[in-house]
């Protein structure tokens, strides 16, 4: 394996890089894979901004979608539909990013 930041060879198990200190982002722990997932974007913290702070259209900016994510922000969740729509579309999985790709559980 080899370090992102400074493209040293290192162990595969490495937690952090022997050559410049830097933390080697590991595979095996399982908050870090929910929070940024190397397939994609977390079903997890798109469920969670959506709920607590959907009408803002955070979990929007999240998955990549800036325009309508400022869309919601000016209209307060597209005036609580287009959240509770959005709400139900990632719950069952029919949400996707700005590539078209569904949310990794």
């Amino acid at each position: 394996m080899f370090c992102h930041h400074c493209g040293s060879q290192i162990e595969d198990k490495a937690f952090v890089c022997i050559h410049c200190g830097v933390r080697v982002p590991s595979a095996q722990d399982p908050i870090e894979r929910a929070i940024f997932p190397v397939e994609g974007h977390s079903w997890l913290v798109a469920v969670l901004l959506c709920v607590f702070v959907g009408p803002l259209g955070i979990h929007r900016f999240y998955v990549g979608k800036i325009a309508t994510g400022i869309l919601l922000l000016l209209t307060g969740g597209g005036f609580a539909v287009i959240w509770i729509i959005d709400l139900i579309r990632i719950l069952l999985g029919g949400f996707t990013d700005k590539d078209c790709r569904p949310l990794v559980r």
